[in-house]
């Protein structure tokens, strides 16, 4: 997965295989699945919220660009 902001910014990786939020998935890691919402639900919850923000802020980047080529095709 492709995140807009750095996950090790927040410092999140439960050490699972199946961490949606590690970046280096190397070494020793367990498989029970990744915990990262129940042990650290604060910075995952702050962590997502960042990324809704830049994904917006995208958006409202891309729709700009649209809206300057469509003008300029005019």
């Amino acid at each position: 997965m492709v995140w807009l902001v750095d996950p090790k910014i927040h410092a999140i990786d439960c050490g699972d295989n199946s961490c949606k939020y590690a970046t280096d998935k190397t070494g020793m890691r367990t498989n029970g699945g990744c915990r990262c919402s129940r042990n650290h639900g604060h910075k995952v919850e702050f962590f997502l919220m960042q990324n809704y923000v830049e994904a917006l802020k995208k958006i409202q980047e891309l729709e700009n660009q649209i809206e300057t080529t469509e003008a300029a095709e005019s």
